[in-house]
């Protein structure tokens, strides 16, 4: 465009012709990066966003605005035409109704010091504690820090993106499975107080039969940590049984464990018999569990009809317009975005990538209530967004405040434990599960194969940090033992300048 008017502000017939069309047929949503005198040309057009200038400044803030990620807000300096509609002084003013983009300073945070997350990433992917991460801040519903980091593999020249899609390992339970159960709170169906046996008619005949559901969530129900099932189908060099495994998939054996990998069926009735049947421990002091959410998630399908996988989509994943997060990432073409997480010698034989890589939800064809989820950080930081707006979202609402609070706070006699979510660790004696900075109310989850989400209400603030810590070997652990996720998590917090800030 051009600001003269002498040459129609560089709008030529043809433009209008064509714009007059468009809007004959279709809806149509028009912003001119240019001078506002021109808006008499369109009058007709239903949504008009005035941008003034065609900088990429310009350009990226006004696309943030047509999606909701910055407020609008103006008053029309002009009156470009007789029409009502484009008079001197109106003012329009739509608030920001989901996560925009910003920089630190606009949030009360320091650019130089979270810079200096580049320099501690850089020596953790050096020191061989993973190949490769995304992180993500992001405070006020202002994403101010999203890198990625490293290769998917050390020997690989694929770069991480932005755009790559992390196994987030347990933090399923609350990416997927809690949310459920928090939904199903909601809506009157799942009374967590009640035992699980009351959903699962199937625990009746079990020493489980008296086990709350809240208890399972708490991970103070006396169930074991976890069961290797998978070691009962693979031989003594952990190569699988024919018995168990086809390369193709065959009537029987249509269950996908890993890229032509197929397990029997059947064995899927031997998983939940062995979780049935299983020891309880002699207490019900905290143990942190994989078989509570195995239950969880079977009881959140019992009630409601659906898989979990579907049920995360429909219920969360499609309306809140997330792209990457899904399980079973391999069926919708996303493998080659999915950092690979081990090269696995003891079940599967290959290189897992797009594939689970917990062994028992792979055991379930990928979807599990304890893992199976995939995501980028920025889908991850849109879910803990709507948990920071107590359950709404984009002029939606997912779930109740009073669920969200409920779900999220310190369960009574509980050091580091909320309903499904982890919180941080109270017991002085106990090791901090984040960084010392983090407030008492902060809540989120890590994941084995390198992950963490921390959403602190105080602080306004959301840190995820996603790696794959796992890949070679799962028995790499140098990010846990350098406190690599906490110490960048540290850093976050002390970026922050303003403890409160303008929202103007």
């Amino acid at each position: 465009m051009s600001s003269k008017s002498a040459i129609n502000f560089g709008l030529s017939p043809q433009i209008l012709q064509f714009l007059q069309e468009l809007n004959t047929r279709n809806t149509v949503v028009l912003t001119v990066f240019g001078n506002p005198y021109s808006l008499y040309h369109f009058d007709d057009i239903p949504v008009v966003l005035e941008a003034y200038t065609e900088d990429p400044a310009a350009q990226d803030l006004a696309a943030q605005a047509l999606f909701g990620a910055i407020d609008i807000k103006g008053k029309l300096p002009i009156t470009a035409s007789s029409a009502a509609r484009f008079k001197q002084g109106i003012t329009v003013l739509y608030p920001q109704h989901r996560l925009g983009y910003e920089l630190p300073e606009a949030v009360g945070m320091s650019s130089d010091s979270l810079a200096l997350i580049d320099s501690l990433v850089d020596s953790l992917i050096a020191d061989g504690a993973a190949p490769g991460c995304q992180v993500l801040v992001a405070r006020a519903g202002k994403v101010v820090w999203y890198k990625a980091y490293g290769k998917f593999e050390y020997d690989s020249l694929q770069p991480v993106g932005l755009e790559s899609m992390f196994d987030l390992a347990s933090v399923t339970k609350v990416a997927a499975t809690t949310l459920g159960v928090m939904r199903e709170t909601d809506l009157g169906r799942l009374d967590i107080q009640l035992p699980m046996s009351n959903y699962l008619p199937e625990l009746k005949a079990t020493n489980k039969k008296d086990l709350l559901t809240v208890e399972m969530l708490i991970h103070q129900a006396g169930l074991q940590a976890w069961i290797p099932f998978y070691l009962e189908t693979v031989d003594e060099k952990g190569k699988p049984l024919p018995k168990w495994y086809k390369t193709q998939p065959e009537p029987g054996f249509m269950t996908p464990v890993a890229d032509h990998l197929f397990m029997a069926d059947a064995y899927i009735d031997t998983i939940w018999s062995r979780i049935f049947s299983s020891e309880l421990r002699a207490d019900k002091k905290y143990k942190y569990s994989d078989i509570d959410l195995y239950l969880t998630a079977r009881t959140l399908e019992r009630i409601s009809g659906e898989p979990l996988d579907f049920y995360a989509l429909s219920h969360f994943y499609k309306p809140l317009g997330l792209s990457t997060m899904m399980f079973t990432p391999w069926r919708y073409g996303k493998t080659a975005l999915c950092p690979p997480t081990e090269i696995d010698h003891y079940f599967r034989q290959q290189k897992l990538q797009g594939y689970v890589h917990d062994m028992g939800a792979a055991m379930l064809g990928g979807v599990s209530g304890h893992a199976g989820l995939f995501s980028d950080a920025n889908d991850l930081a849109i879910v803990f967004q709507m948990l920071l707006n107590e359950g709404s979202y984009f002029g939606k609402t997912y779930l109740k405040p009073e669920t969200v609070a409920k779900f999220t706070t310190h369960y009574p006699g509980s050091t580091r434990r909320g309903i499904g979510f982890d919180m941080k660790e109270r017991d002085p004696k106990a090791s901090l599960n984040m960084a010392a900075e983090a407030s008492d109310r902060s809540f989120g989850h890590l994941g084995f194969t390198g992950n963490a989400v921390w959403a602190d209400p105080d602080a306004d603030l959301i840190f995820i940090f996603l790696s794959n810590r796992t890949m070679p070997t799962m028995k790499n652990n140098k990010l846990i033992n350098g406190d690599y996720r906490p110490r960048i998590q540290r850093m976050v917090y002390q970026s922050i300048v303003k403890t409160h800030y303008a929202d103007q």
